[in-house]
């Protein structure tokens, strides 16, 4: 299934690295480790549904095509996953909130009947930042703000055939550029316990936590510092709570 939000597509939830031979559970976010409750993982394997199928609206289906997902967490309480994708060899599903934390086990259900379970480690936190493309360039909207206040979105990337590829952002133009970042397992983060760098330099952090309209999808807004100007491709490292994301990265003109 794919978010979108107005003109632009932000990113996909199926992983960038694809489907894996052994069954496993990662951060639907660039397949990370990372896991939280209320975020949104991927389960990889064989025989994981009888035909594929996708969640169409909200509150998200707990079966779909026969597929469900089962979460036992490290206090023994049973919790059915809800889904937005499955496929046989792919599962997308969502960490209900009220998930314990620590060690547990995830059991997909076929709709032939097929069983598959495999551990997982929930966090309190688990931070994992969306990718656009296999160069791992961000999944993100940029806003040029003048000194006047008056806020103009800018896109971090260009299609360029059935690509999407970096476009630089142009800091110069604008008072403040902020970058808003897309990000799952950061439910219980505040933005005082989120740090972000770009290309090295520290990003003050204005807002962290859920995006508002896609279930288990996260938003942190930071102002990209002047200094960066004609850097081209600079690295995005994001900690929230201790725990440091998966590396991103936009390009600046």
């Amino acid at each position: 299934i794919v978010l979108t939000g107005g003109s632009s597509p932000k990113l996909s939830e199926v992983p960038v690295d694809g489907a894996a031979t052994g069954f496993r559970n990662v951060s639907a976010a660039a397949g990370v480790p990372a896991l939280a409750p209320g975020s949104l993982a991927a389960a990889y394997g064989t025989d994981l549904a009888a035909s594929p199928g996708q969640a169409k609206s909200t509150p998200l289906p707990q079966n779909i095509n026969g597929t469900t997902v089962n979460i036992v967490d490290s206090s023994g309480a049973s919790t059915a996953a809800g889904l937005l994708y499955v496929d046989s060899g792919q599962v997308n599903y969502y960490i209900p909130p009220g998930v314990a934390t620590g060690g547990g086990t995830v059991t997909v259900t076929s709709g032939d009947g097929t069983k598959s379970s495999g551990p997982i480690n929930v966090l309190p936190v688990g931070p994992a930042l969306f990718t656009l493309n296999p160069s791992n360039l961000a999944a993100a909207d940029a806003v040029c703000i003048s000194s006047s206040g008056v806020q103009t979105p800018e896109k971090v990337y260009a299609i360029s055939g059935s690509q999407l590829v970096a476009a630089p952002i142009n800091l110069n133009a604008c008072a403040q550029t902020r970058l808003e970042l897309f990000a799952t397992g950061m439910d219980k983060a505040t933005a005082s316990g989120v740090q972000v760098t770009i290309g090295g330099l520290a990003a003050p952090v204005k807002f962290a936590g859920p995006q508002g309209t896609f279930i288990g999808l996260d938003q942190i807004n930071v102002v990209v510092p002047q200094a960066l100007s004609g850097r081209g491709s600079v690295a995005i490292v994001l900690t929230a709570e201790g725990q440091t994301t998966n590396t991103v990265n936009v390009t600046i003109q």
